[in-house]
């Protein structure tokens, strides 16, 4: 179980967190005015925290951050990436700061993308604490501004948080519910490491109903995805 949750968790990070930031929505963000100096800063950080291999590579990428946050403060990209830096390190008081600040700063100015960014560490945090009435919210509220802007990826990830917290809380039927609405929305995108991890979910949840064999066809399906398309397993 706890495994099948950290996978789970770790597809939102990488689908949600790292590649929405190239998301086009139909809905752009109010016009700012951008420090360029500033955001290269926070690129070279991405790529750096990307790329990272242990915690020399982390703290050069919080540095970068920080000093693109000294130029320009209200560069939501850098912060939203540091806070989910904080969060994989562990630093919860950090982050929760970091997140609350930026989805307040992206409601002034306009960007719901950075925002949805936010609302998603939000979500995993109060998940983590196990305040899940407002780990519900937040990913409520992901799938309103993300349905609204066309964000298929964040769509998915609140979709994919939303069932993460049923299934803690022994709800099958919404967990089922919102895993599948996750499949329906992968499919769609197309990416076929994504549709594999959305039925691995599934079967996952079925297992734990003990309905084997439903969870078995599930698991098959993962595996011919991943024959048919040279998937890595």
């Amino acid at each position: 179980e706890n495994w099948d949750n950290l996978t789970t968790i770790k597809d939102n990070l990488s689908d949600i967190f790292l590649k929405t930031l190239n998301t086009k929505t139909k809905i752009e963000k109010a016009t700012v005015i951008i420090n360029t100096e500033a955001y290269e800063f926070y690129l070279k950080a991405k790529h750096k925290y990307e790329k990272s291999e242990n915690r020399e590579d982390t703290e050069i990428s919080i540095g970068l951050l920080n000093k693109a946050l000294e130029l320009d403060n209200n560069l939501l990209e850098a912060k939203n990436c540091l806070g989910w830096i904080y969060y994989d390190s562990g630093n919860n008081d950090k982050a929760m700061e970091i997140f609350l600040n930026s989805t307040q700063e992206s409601d002034t100015i306009g960007n719901m993308k950075q925002k949805v960014i936010g609302l998603m560490g939000l979500g995993w945090m109060y998940y983590n604490k196990g305040i899940f009435n407002k780990s519900i919210d937040a990913f409520s509220l992901i799938i309103d501004i993300c349905k609204k802007i066309d964000n298929k990826r964040g769509l998915s990830g609140g979709l994919n948080g939303m069932a993460i917290v049923y299934h803690t809380k022994g709800d099958f039927d919404k967990t089922l519910y919102y895993h599948n609405k996750t499949l329906e929305i992968s499919e769609l995108i197309g990416i076929k490491m994504m549709i594999v991890s959305k039925l691995n979910n599934i079967g996952n949840v079925y297992r734990d109903k003990g309905e084997y064999d439903i969870a078995l066809n599930y698991y098959n399906r993962c595996l011919n995805i991943i024959d048919t398309a040279n998937l890595p397993k």
